[in-house]
């Protein structure tokens, strides 16, 4: 089971079933339109769509008989033609101040969260229930005694309440006494009686005319239906009511049920929609109705935690156990307490399983203790999970058998996907496979009834590993299949970052499809494997570039949040050079570096938020993988097309305008240790050996023959570092995958005219901040070599003081389209967050020297080729699914189709040679130029050729990412 899954098992969706409600506000205005005499603003009050009977009674009971008669009289709506009678009769008794007081004491015990405490107060009042207070304090003790002695008595109390309310006339009241009783049926698993109840209560909320009734019964309805998997009914119903609370002008209770809507769309899969939603809820919630903000963040951890970023899930799901725990809220700590369990699973061999267990056992206790039924089968499942991460797994199935009919008995049917999927892991790792995969199988019947894409994809490729262990390949060809269509629509829309981590989650389905079809000899299912799991959020990038600039699709609340972010940024730093410049002790210099960390994720966190609504906004579809022969109408003779696929063995797809054929290379241990064996980072290294034995493994293989001219290589994994510039005998050009070689192609590109050059930045000048902060006290090294590489090569040339980050842009904005923009700096890495790389320029007042990914992404550069040369600006974060994401990714993203640069810290002199060279033949001042790979290739044959340079240090680092002519 996937770490995606097995995060989310302990989500519990907190009902939004409403007890203890606000005192009315009205009743202040109804007393001064009395006083005053003013019957027209009584009428205006007494048309409001509030309970007329809770209104009139409170105001009765505060001595108030008149203004109570009055306000009575002026309602005309459905539901209240008893209500004067009511009172009248009600005038011989007068008011109890007895009962005024414990309607109130009872209310406060509800809102502490005390339940024990309404009982006496309850009992106290005796058994007659014939006034609406006497009614109200009654659903307050059944609601009591739901978490005292459980649902059934609780159901008693609430059954016995509506129909006291309906005697009396009080058909809102009934209504009310349905929801609280369908909330008890919930607890106690009778989905169905609880529809029943709800459905009641909404018809008669509709009939009086009660809009703050109807969406709370809307929203009560959408839970049942979750419970149910039905998800198609449970959003209809949520968006309803978020519609009439929006309507009402109850911000806080439409964020939390918006809150519901984010589980939902996490359930189908829908994982940026999921995000959206989520993070909008939590900022309302927080400030509105803070009671619910655990349960808030408990939804984004998960959320989070499903797009594979752990480590935010993380500090969401601590913030929200620490948070319940203040409040007391027991069904938000028992649902973070079996999340923690969850993450501690997930570390697999450094889990700590006692702590495990610890966690789980506390949860069960909560869990029992609110009788929360189906929480309870969920702390047995992950119970299961414990005994099998022990390899425990008779005691695994144990467990999982108990929490099957715990689930069965509740209607659970998502979690009891879950438990068969579960079980038929665990059969399977005890040597019964059949068994295994009757469980399965049957799982997956469940998850597609009930349209669970998310569940569906994850089971599909547990068959197909099944399938491919067991030799039968063309079943476990469809299952993948199977699997890949029910996640296409699940990894669209994210964030770059978010979309790659995804993709990693999947990848193990992309992986046995690529086995099964190779096993099968299929070509086209091959590349549809290989190309799928690879550089989606570049081709949603490149496919939607200009709306994903545009600033007018983003909510200005967005562009604030971006903005605060970055001001926390900036303060951060600020804090960080203050304490290292006065030499503050260690520990709190670290302390201080570690929050700028922290605002810079932050930072990342806004743009991310701003990424995933500009894609929502441009309709963006995932992709879809190019076909073979689409790849092959679009080379030219002479080209091949090499796809890598990186599992054991190392495969290739190799593709030419007339043929497209399958390779096994080597196995992956081979390849992997020849490739660490490589130390071309170091002169004084011997590379021949190394090399060769990649060569052997990656490129023999492949017999391209005399009449490949040109390779396109799209790598995989680690072999995106591969020099294979040196492997191959022959002009090289990078791509992240055929399908984006595709779309470059495709792209009606106009030939741009001048270099714009950068050079010999002025390092000298760098603020002390810049060096403390960005580079951690280390000092950037002049590059004097940088000056006369940039005069050579560029037309514009901005050099020394003028080498700025604002002067770059204003002289980019000159030109239409450049031939190249050619940057001869140091580059800066940031493996962890990859919008953070950058090209170190020339310091300006109030403006970063660095030019990084956060500048580039928003930004259209409109050249034909960016020069990055500068150290390792080919590196960057490594996501096996989505390639190297780092600075040269971000100038693809602005728009550039070439990107040359390097992949180790290169040599300053050596390189001004290769890059003037380079330039000489691609970009002449006079005649026609040669493609741009076979210009590389030639101008590293030429620093080759110097003895001084010779060792492929100095020339073999160079890359060519994008078209290669």
């Amino acid at each position: 089971m996937s770490a995606t899954r097995l995060a989310c098992l302990a989500l519990v969706l907190v009902p939004a079933l409403a007890f203890a409600e606000e005192p009315p506000t009205p009743i202040q205005r109804i007393l001064e339109a009395f006083e005053a005499k003013d019957a027209e603003r009584m009428a205006r009050i007494a048309a409001e769509p509030h309970d007329a009977w809770i209104l009139a009674d409170t105001i009765f009971q505060k001595g108030k008989t008149e203004a109570a008669l009055a306000y009575a009289e002026a309602v005309k709506r459905p539901g209240a033609e008893g209500l004067v009678a009511y009172l009248t009769a009600r005038q011989e008794v007068g008011p109890d101040p007895k009962l005024a007081k414990a309607l109130a004491d009872a209310t406060a015990a509800i809102r502490r969260r005390e339940p024990q405490a309404v009982l006496p107060i309850a009992d106290a009042l005796g058994d007659e229930l014939d006034t609406v207070s006497r009614i109200l304090v009654e659903l307050h003790r059944g609601h009591a005694h739901l978490y005292v002695d459980g649902p059934a008595a609780s159901a008693k109390i609430q059954a016995r309440a509506a129909k006291a309310a309906e005697a009396l006339g009080w058909i809102g009241g009934a209504a009310r006494a349905q929801s609280d009783e369908a909330r008890s049926a919930i607890m106690g698993g009778d989905l169905r009686g609880a529809t029943k109840l709800l459905r009641n209560a909404l018809k008669i909320a509709e009939r009086i005319q009660e809009p703050a009734a109807q969406a709370r019964y809307l929203t009560n309805l959408g839970y049942v239906y979750f419970q149910r998997a039905m998800y198609d009914r449970a959003v209809t119903y949520w968006r309803k009511s978020v519609q009439l609370k929006r309507g009402q002008g109850d911000r806080g209770g439409a964020a939390r049920t918006q809150l519901n809507l984010g589980a939902v769309f996490l359930e189908l899969g829908r994982y940026a929609d999921a995000l959206h939603v989520l993070e909008e809820a939590a900022e309302v919630v927080k400030t509105d109705v803070p009671r619910n903000y655990p349960g808030a963040l408990l939804s984004l951890s998960n959320a989070w935690s499903a797009v594979g970023d752990q480590e935010t899930a993380l500090r969401y799901l601590e913030k929200a156990v620490e948070l319940a725990r203040k409040t007391n809220n027991l069904q938000s700590l028992s649902v973070g307490l079996g999340n923690m369990a969850s993450a501690e699973i997930l570390r697999g061999q450094s889990a700590d399983l006692d702590r495990a267990s610890t966690l789980l056992e506390e949860t069960l206790a909560l869990r029992e203790k609110i009788h929360d039924r189906r929480g309870v089968g969920n702390a047995l499942t992950m119970l299961g999970h414990v005994e099998q991460q022990k390899k425990n797994f008779e005691e695994a199935i144990e467990h999982y058998e108990r929490a099957l009919g715990v689930s069965k008995e509740v209607m659970d049917r998502a979690e009891v996907v879950r438990i068969l999927e579960a079980l038929g892991l665990a059969h399977k790792r005890t040597g019964r496979t059949a068994k295994g995969i009757e469980y399965l199988e049957q799982a997956l019947r469940e998850a597609q009834r009930m349209r669970l894409a998310r569940a569906a994809s994850e089971i599909q490729t547990e068959l197909a590993v099944c399938y491919l262990e067991g030799k039968r390949y063309a079943d476990a060809l469809r299952a993948a299949e199977a699997g890949l269509a029910q996640i296409e629509h699940q990894l669209g829309g994210l964030d770059d970052t978010s979309s790659a981590r995804m993709r990693g989650e999947h990848m193990s389905l992309f992986a046995v499809g690529t086995a099964a079809a190779f096993q099968l000899g299929d070509v086209a299912k091959t590349l549809l494997f290989l190309e799928s799991g690879r550089a989606g959020s570049l081709m949603e990038r490149l496919r939607g570039s200009d709306a994903l600039r545009l600033e007018g699709v983003v909510p200005s609340e967005h562009l604030k949040s971006k903005a605060e972010a970055e001001a926390a940024e900036r303060a951060a730093r600020a804090a960080y050079e203050q304490a290292v410049v006065a030499r503050k002790p260690l520990a709190e210099v670290r302390t201080l570096g570690e929050q700028l960390d922290a605002a810079r994720e932050r930072v990342q966190a806004a743009l991310g938020r701003i990424q995933r609504l500009r894609k929502r906004k441009a309709q963006l579809v995932y992709p879809r993988a190019a076909t073979p022969e689409e790849i092959q109408d679009l080379l030219e003779p002479g080209q091949a097309l090499v796809v890598y696929g990186a599992g054991d063995p190392v495969i290739a797809c190799v593709i030419t305008a007339d043929s497209a054929r399958l390779v096994r290379c080597s196995a992956y241990t081979a390849v992997r240790e020849a490739y660490e064996a490589l130390r071309l980072d170091d002169p004084k290294q011997q590379a021949t050996p190394a090399l060769a034995r990649l060569r052997a493994a990656l490129v023999n293989p492949l017999a391209l023959g005399d009449a490949v001219t040109q390779v396109i290589v799209a790598p995989e994994d680690f072999l995106a570092y591969v020099p294979f510039g040196v492997l191959f005998d022959l002009p090289v050009a990078l791509t992240p995958s055929g399908s984006t070689h595709v779309h470059l192609v495709e792209e009606a590109w106009t030939e741009g005219k001048g270099v714009l050059a950068v050079g010999d930045p002025d390092y000298a000048a760098m603020h002390e901040s810049s060096k403390r902060v960005f580079l951690r006290g280390r000092t950037l090294l002049p590059l004097p070599a940088t000056r006369a590489e940039a005069k050579a090569v560029g037309d514009v040339v901005l050099l020394g003081a003028a080498a700025t980050v604002p002067g770059f842009v204003e002289k980019l904005a000159t030109r239409e389209r450049w031939r190249a923009v050619h940057f001869a700096c140091h580059g800066l890495i940031d493996a962890q967050r990859p919008l953070f790389s950058s090209l170190a320029l020339t310091e300006q007042e109030d403006v970063d020297p660095f030019l990084d990914g956060r500048d580039l992404a928003t930004m259209e550069l409109a050249a034909d080729l960016a020069v990055l040369s500068a150290c390792e600006t080919s590196r960057g974060s490594l996501m096996r699914a989505e390639g190297i994401m780092g600075i040269a990714r971000s100038f693809m993203y602005a728009g550039t189709p070439r990107v040359l640069c390097s992949l180790w810290k290169v040599d300053d002199e050596a390189t001004q040679a290769l890059m003037i060279k380079f330039y000489e033949l691609w970009n002449p001042k006079d005649g026609e130029g040669i493609a741009p790979a076979a210009a590389l290739r030639k101008a590293q044959a030429h620093v080759r050729s110097q003895k001084k340079w010779a060792h492929p240090y100095y020339w073999a680092a160079w890359v060519l990412w994008g078209l290669p002519g």
